[in-house]
């Protein structure tokens, strides 16, 4: 079983005017710490338009000295794309066993990009199959104006321009004065989302068990070959934490509006938006924790698969309703 998150995605409503607060100078780190390893904290902007999307900004905030970050990224096109990375480190790139920091041509350092979202479920590619950034990349840091240069592959626009070459305009960030309004409750949903995350991978191992068998004190279990049966009880756990665990995270949605009328106006805006993310994010937790494949459901398993079905759709709702609890 594979606990990779190969590909969720969302599209939302057409958005008007960008997604930014207040400047935010004060909690802007340094350039780079005396480790050698770069803060890169705030929003960057992505140099040039990658077809289908005229902007794309990513807003990294630190969770730790170390390389450990969270970011939340956000897309503009015709319709507004967000995605979320609940786990991004950035350790300096070593060749072989040199243990000196690589540089670029340009003496620039040099960093792997590397997002896990594995239980810290994120979403950094569309149902279209477009990726906003990419999983596993290098980057390179220019400290004079704390910009980058992402070079990853699976990284292409729409219109077939990689986004993966040097040079590639496409692939450049610089940084932004505005940090992105949604941005102070992103931080806060991921522990919250990595505790209901902990309590839906303690229910599901059980359904697991019962499916596939397991040891225990009384011995070995044969567990049972019915498929159907196994997406049944699947999507009982998605409709319990549709009604249960999601709605408990109504009081972060609440606590984050910001106090500025503009800045509220913008984050009600974008709010449905994010909350689609977090809620595809969900949906493909159990679909990849439980090696279902939407696409191959033809009526094989008849009422397991209309019952995933109805999991998915109630947790999109439960998500959905938090944009309106205030």
């Amino acid at each position: 079983m594979t606990y990779r998150l190969l590909i969720a995605g969302l599209t939302g409503l057409a958005l008007m005017g960008c997604d930014t607060s207040e400047p935010a100078a004060s909690d802007v780190g340094a350039a780079a710490e005396p480790s050698g390893v770069a803060r890169f904290e705030g929003t960057f902007e992505r140099v040039a338009p990658c077809p289908p999307y005229s902007a794309l900004q990513v807003d990294i905030v630190p969770r730790d000295r170390a390389h450990n970050k969270v970011a939340l990224v956000r897309a503009e096109g015709e319709k507004a794309v967000y995605g979320v990375i609940d786990h991004l480190e950035l350790p300096p790139r070593r060749s072989g066993n040199e243990w000196a920091p690589q540089t670029n041509d340009k003496g620039w350092p040099m960093y792997d990009w590397r997002t896990y979202l594995t239980k810290n479920p994120g979403v950094l590619q569309t149902s279209e199959g477009d990726h906003l950034l990419p999983e596993e990349a290098v980057l390179s840091y220019d400290v004079a104006s704390e910009g980058f240069v992402l070079e990853g592959d699976k990284w292409v626009c729409a219109s077939g321009v990689d986004n993966g070459r040097a040079g590639e305009k496409v692939g450049q960030f610089r940084k932004r004065d505005d940090r992105l309004v949604l941005r102070k409750l992103n931080e806060a949903m991921v522990p919250g989302r990595a505790v209901l995350y902990q309590a839906s991978d303690r229910n599901y191992r059980k359904v697991r068990r019962e499916y596939l068998g397991g040891s225990g004190e009384n011995g070995v279990t044969p567990g049972h070959k019915d498929r159907n049966r196994h997406l049944q009880a699947v999507a009982v756990l998605m409709q319990e934490d549709a009604r249960g665990k999601v709605a408990g995270l109504a009081r972060l949605v609440e606590d984050h509006r910001p106090s500025d009328a503009g800045a509220r106006q913008r984050y009600d805006r974008e709010l449905p938006m994010y909350l689609d993310a977090l809620a595809r994010a969900h949906v493909a937790w159990y679909v990849d924790s439980a090696d279902i494949r939407l696409d191959w459901f033809h009526g094989n398993y008849p009422e397991g698969e209309a019952d995933i079905m109805e999991g998915i759709q109630a947790l999109e709702e439960a998500y959905s309703a938090l944009a309106s609890e205030q």
